[in-house]
């Protein structure tokens, strides 16, 4: 994204941006009051799907001693997709260092279990936040839509919604505010990291 010569927005809170902040702060509160980790995910994807407009959100985390992303939750507006979905696998190998938009129907390269999944939702477009710790991907955020790609507020909610797949994940294995093996990190500059992105993206877009 560019922006002319001098040229600066201020961010501006839409209605539909108040809505998914609220989702996302439903889904934070779920997090500290101690749910399951798949009750969490579960509750992340929907804000997630809601906030992007995704017709599909799908969060997966790594196989236990393998090389896989497992969906764990799926929000879908149709339940049978969404159970066709949930326990499909992603080698992490094929994940992308950073965030990647593909149209999985045309020739560029998308990782298998994404252009399947596509597919299955009748996808235009799919949009893949990994989550990394150490560069190594150990989750992933996805989200599919049928229709055109994913505007630079909807990115900037999506990192939001990664940043809170990695807080659920931190919260079950006890790595919250430096807890457990000592690499966590608190949530406030988990949450604080995405919306400082959020606010870049608003204020530079074109």
């Amino acid at each position: 994204m560019s922006v002319g010569e001098g040229t600066t927005r201020a961010a501006r809170l839409e209605p539909k941006d108040e809505e998914a902040l609220d989702a996302f702060a439903a889904a934070a509160r779920r997090l500290v009051r101690g749910a399951s980790l798949d009750e969490a995910l579960a509750v992340v994807t929907r804000a997630a799907a809601a906030a992007t407009r995704a017709d599909v959100a799908i969060a997966r985390t790594l196989r236990p001693g393998g090389t896989e992303l497992v969906a764990r939750a799926v929000s879908a507006a149709s339940a049978t997709l969404a159970a066709e979905l949930e326990g499909t696998s992603l080698e992490a190998a094929e994940l992308e260092p950073g965030e990647a938009e593909y149209e999985p129907a045309t020739e560029a390269p998308a990782p298998t279990a994404i252009r399947r999944a596509a597919a299955r939702a009748g996808a235009d477009v799919a949009y893949v936040l990994p989550v990394l710790v150490e560069g190594a991907p150990v989750a992933s955020l996805e989200l599919l839509r049928r229709g055109p790609g994913f505007g630079f507020r909807e990115i900037a909610l999506a990192r939001l919604g990664a940043a809170h797949v990695e807080l659920a994940l931190r919260l079950a294995r006890g790595t919250w505010n430096g807890e457990g093996d000592g690499r966590g990190r608190p949530v406030l500059e988990l949450v604080g990291e995405a919306l400082a992105a959020g606010a870049d993206e608003s204020e530079t877009a074109e």
